[in-house]
């Protein structure tokens, strides 16, 4: 099958058309499929949770590709942009939708726990100081099991006509849904200071009025964590962010660990 016109880039993907009922996620040299497709046929068994059909996983010039079903429709991300009046309705619906996916209760084994752990433990780029504080954190990390994405945001929500579906699951751990809403919020915050706004703690949320804080206060409205369990998770998502090596954000998270740091050790003296 003809491969089509690119419809998006990713750091280790990017995604093109694939006939018209199809697209195929192209990784890039270097790297692989790894658990993604294992994670979708896991996901695609979920009769709560839309996602798109994994169809095929092949190799193409020697690097591999999944093939999966086509939706058609914008991002989220794409809707806010165009439509900036309407953030808060958007915020809200992410929220709904992340709350939804939590109480999908999976039968596999937690690992969100032990792979956080192993991401923190295994960096080069967290000093060690910042790697002994936050694995000691990792201990208030539950073992429930929930579904976590760990890379939701609005750019991984299609908005089809038959409702919104969740794309990318390359991420996905099973565990203390906290850590998703973490990784959320720290990812919503990076993109805000990247358009020039001063980075700030997840503490000052209720004094903010934009998409993110919309979306936390809605997330605590309905789900059963508050403030002070985030406040906890700060350094340890962060931690793990940092791990990434996502060069524009480097900045951003070390402010954010440190300040973190500050706070948690001024609350408990």
């Amino acid at each position: 099958m003809h491969i089509g016109k690119c419809i998006g880039t990713g750091r280790t993907a990017d995604v093109y058309e694939y006939g018209k009922e199809y697209i195929i996620k192209l990784f890039k040299s270097g790297f692989r499929v790894g658990s993604e497709g294992k994670n979708s046929k896991t996901i695609n068994s979920l009769e709560s949770i839309r996602s798109p059909k994994l169809i095929d996983i092949i190799e193409i010039k020697g690097n591999q590709a999944i093939v999966y079903e086509k939706i058609i429709g914008p991002t989220m991300m794409e809707k806010i942009l165009c439509e900036p009046q309407n953030q808060s309705y958007y915020a809200d619906m992410l929220a709904h939708i992340q709350y939804q996916m939590h109480k999908e209760v999976s039968s596999l084994k937690p690992n969100l726990k032990e792979e956080i752990k192993k991401k923190i433990r295994s960096s080069s780029k967290i000093r060690d100081s910042v790697k002994d504080y936050a694995l000691k954190k990792t201990e208030i990390i539950n073992s429930s099991c929930a579904i976590c994405h760990y890379d939701f945001h609005p750019g991984n929500i299609i908005l089809s006509e038959n409702g919104p579906v969740i794309i990318d699951w390359a991420n996905v751990l099973i565990g203390d849904e906290r850590a998703d809403v973490s990784r959320t919020s720290l990812m919503l915050r990076a993109h805000i200071s990247k358009n020039g706004i001063k980075p700030y703690s997840i503490a000052e949320f209720s004094e903010k009025n934009d998409f993110h804080s919309r979306y936390l206060k809605t997330y605590i409205k309905n789900g059963s964590i508050d403030i002070e369990e985030l406040l906890e998770f700060e350094v340890i998502t962060a931690s793990v962010r940092l791990a990434e090596d996502i060069k524009e954000e480097n900045d951003f998270l070390q402010e954010i660990i440190k300040n973190s740091i500050c706070e948690r050790r001024g609350k408990s003296e």
